[in-house]
């Protein structure tokens, strides 16, 4: 064990781990394929037992069909993924000011395997102390699931589904319920009442329900902007000690929109049993499902959708898709003899929509709308805004460039929707320009709005 002494100035103490096992070692070709117990010993007491194995992860990775055997389990890592870290709460077992005796264990190799000594692992331990916490009530939004371009969320986007935000709970005091707002056009606002029970800095995955997808995806095409704020937390729009959290964007691209009936044609594999597939809106409510699948069978399923948001989902139980190089080893020289299969859609009478990858490990998501079109008053793809410096301090310039037909008009609003300036731009046929000097409004994120003849343009920055 090691002896470590604890800052007198701090509260909380947690251990961060992260760990990979590697090597084909033994009869369970150790530590690469193989699960074991991890634990730390705290003072001599053992306080955490936990294991790494990554059961399913690897076949959900984003990063497809990347050669290697990729999808399937392993300890501690998947091939192109981020390692997963765990945190193990040490506050309850030590104090302040002392010094404290921890050590890590591993489960032992067995007597009758002792070749699985020869495996190796990758390992991070990290103590971490914290300060009290800066805020009594606080909470903030750290992420968006989706809509987001981050390719690391690829599997669930390009999406306009119900949007999913991580909440976070950063004050001291218990975070039980609170206010996201969210909105891709600004002044498109949705509202949704959260409830629930957040410790100091527990997280939750909040999908934030849209009811009419046509009207709140206003323009689904080209890249855009979704945004979430959290706010009114306990029911007290005051209470929120530190609002710079309380915002976040995330740059998304809008899913194909598919107009009339289209076709689902499904060539199985020899190995269909592993597979299904289903059809749901954007509520996750299911529409259609095929399952119980015959081997090297031609299925084609046709559908003429109401407006909306939609997904297919085609899944395979043993992560290796309908098609892999190494489930399609020939049985004769020790594979499995899996052949391929396809999956796409087809619009009825016209050309093909999509076509599934076959090496997709667990799953594959298709998004779509259905009936949407674009909204002709919101920015087209030809206009762009400038603001610079963006942060700033209160100062700026604006610059939209585009046409704008001679005249436009510059509306600024904070994200409570309150007016904080209107006036004439310095407007061109092509060209519109601001000098702008706010230098009394408080730190935040702001929304420009810029309405012309030809259309409104919105933009946001912040002032620091």
């Amino acid at each position: 064990s090691t002896p470590v002494d604890l800052a007198d100035s701090s509260r909380m103490f947690k251990i961060k781990t992260r760990f990979t096992g590697h090597g084909h070692n033994g009869n369970v070709n150790c530590c690469e394929w193989d699960s074991k117990d991890h634990m730390i010993i705290v003072d001599g007491v053992q306080r955490f037992t936990w294991e790494i194995w990554e059961e399913t992860a690897c076949g959900d990775n984003p990063n497809i069909s990347q050669g290697g055997t990729w999808p399937y389990a392993r300890e501690g890592w998947c091939p192109g993924d981020l390692v997963k870290e765990y945190d193990h709460d040490l506050t309850p077992w030590v104090t302040p000011g002392t010094t404290v005796q921890l050590d890590y264990d591993i489960e032992d190799i067995p007597s009758n395997d002792q070749a699985q000594g020869n495996g190796n692992y990758v390992a991070a331990l990290d103590l971490i102390s914290y300060s009290a916490p800066n805020f009594q009530n606080d909470a903030a939004i750290i992420d968006i699931l989706n809509p987001n371009n981050w390719e690391y969320y690829g599997k669930w986007n390009p999406s306009c589904q119900n949007p999913r935000v991580i909440l976070q709970n950063t004050g001291e005091q218990d975070l039980t319920s609170c206010t996201i707002k969210i909105w891709v056009s600004y002044g498109n606002f949705i509202e949704y009442d959260w409830t629930g029970s957040l410790g100091f800095l527990d997280k939750e995955v909040v999908e934030i329900p849209v009811t009419d997808p046509g009207a709140f995806w206003t323009a689904p095409s080209g890249e855009q902007t979704f945004t979430a704020q959290v706010w009114n937390i306990e029911n007290d729009p005051a209470l929120d000690e530190y609002p710079h959290n309380n915002v976040k964007t995330a740059k998304f691209d809008s899913p194909e929109s598919i107009f009339g009936a289209f076709y689902v044609q499904f060539t199985t594999n020899n190995k269909a049993f592993e597979n299904k597939w289903r059809l749901e809106d954007s509520d996750g409510n299911m529409i259609f499902e095929r399952t119980s699948l015959s081997n090297s069978t031609l299925y084609r399923d046709t559908f003429d959708l109401a407006p909306g948001c939609y997904s297919i989902l085609l899944e395979d139980n043993d992560s290796d898709g309908i098609g892999f190089w190494y489930s399609g080893i020939p049985v004769s020289q020790g594979g499995e003899g899996e052949t391929t299969g396809s999956f796409r859609l087809r619009l009825v009478g016209g050309t093909w929509i999509e076509f599934f990858p076959a090496d997709f490990g667990n799953f594959h998501r298709y998004n779509f709308s259905v009936g949407f079109t674009v909204n002709t008053e919101e920015q087209e793809l030809d206009h762009e805004i400038v603001i610079f410096p963006n942060p700033n301090s209160g100062s700026f310039d604006i610059e939209l460039s585009g046409y704008v037909g001679n005249e436009a008009e510059l509306q600024i609003y904070d994200l409570m929707g309150r007016e904080v300036i209107r006036e004439k731009m310095n407007a061109q046929s092509n060209f519109a320009s601001s000098k702008v000097e706010l230098l009394d409004a408080p730190a935040g994120h702001y929304v420009i709005k810029i309405v012309t003849a030809t259309g409104v343009y919105t933009e946001e920055f912040v002032i620091q």
